[in-house]
């Protein structure tokens, strides 16, 4: 989602896609904590909640930048996503997806 934002060359390996990321220029705050804990590469246990908290503010602030960003990225998705992206309703869906269930 953030590559026509900040465009970097293709790559040839897991461990080049996995720089890429982490060397963004435009990204999410803390996008190399999160994507890290999220692949499981911070040589730390983390639990689910944490994976699940950690998940959501990476998703998040991926839609934060795209929104931010949508007159930019909506040309460049599928019809049916860009309306999920103007009329508010992949804010919507993210949202309860990772709302704190643990209190009720």
């Amino acid at each position: 989602m953030l590559q026509p934002l900040d465009p970097r060359p293709p790559v040839a390996s897991r461990r080049a896609a996995l720089h890429t990321i982490l060397s963004l220029d435009l990204a999410p705050p803390g996008i190399h904590h999160d994507v890290l804990v999220c692949l499981g590469l911070t040589g730390q246990p983390t639990d689910l909640a944490d994976l699940h908290a950690t998940a959501g503010r990476l998703a998040t602030g991926v839609l934060d930048l795209v929104e931010t960003h949508a007159a930019t990225l909506a040309p460049l998705l599928p019809d049916y996503e860009a309306v999920t992206l103007r009329d508010g309703s992949l804010r919507r869906y993210l949202t309860d997806l990772f709302r704190d269930r643990s209190t009720g």
